[in-house]
């Protein structure tokens, strides 16, 4: 089953996902930091469970600085695609070993366009494993229609949530 956390902007979403990954100590997948400088967004970090390791993926155009080799940009930022292709491949290694539950966060508007994490949203819709993706409230239809998924629960967050 996939469980679709869903909330606003700054509603606790990634920290609801880490604590039930911590809570349970099982699972892989990714988390997205925020990177803060100077009281501004940077960018985001990806921090892959369970080791721990850490890429930046995103950084705004106006801290950007030609950081990423490989590169594309939505919205206001540019996103590193060795990161992401990295990721991925991490991630789609865990669920074809059968690894349980796999956590993706922030899954929007990049992935359905067929960048970001799209190929583990895709492995993920046709496995039959648990996984908890999380997203924006106002995109969790189109990620739903996008990916097809019949088998899903929405989890909503309306606050700092706890697990």
């Amino acid at each position: 089953m996939v469980h679709i956390v869903i909330g606003n902007i700054n509603t606790g979403k990634t920290t609801w996902l880490k604590k039930r990954f911590d809570h349970h100590g099982l699972g892989a997948g990714v988390l997205g930091v925020k990177l803060w400088k100077d009281g501004d967004i940077y960018g985001y970090k990806a921090h892959l469970l369970p080791s721990g390791q850490e890429e930046i993926i995103l950084i705004h155009q106006r801290h950007y600085n030609h950081e990423f080799e490989n590169f594309g940009m939505i919205g206001p930022y540019f996103y590193n695609l060795d990161a992401f292709n990295h990721i991925n491949q991490h991630i789609i290694e865990a669920i074809d070993r059968s690894v349980s539950p796999i956590y993706v966060d922030e899954v929007g508007k990049l992935e359905i366009s067929g960048g970001g994490y799209d190929p583990v949203i895709k492995k993920i819709a046709l496995s039959q494993g648990e996984s908890y993706i999380s997203s924006r409230r106002d995109l969790a239809q189109a990620i739903i229609e996008h990916y097809r998924l019949t088998n899903y629960k929405i989890i909503e967050i309306e606050d700092k949530a706890h697990v």
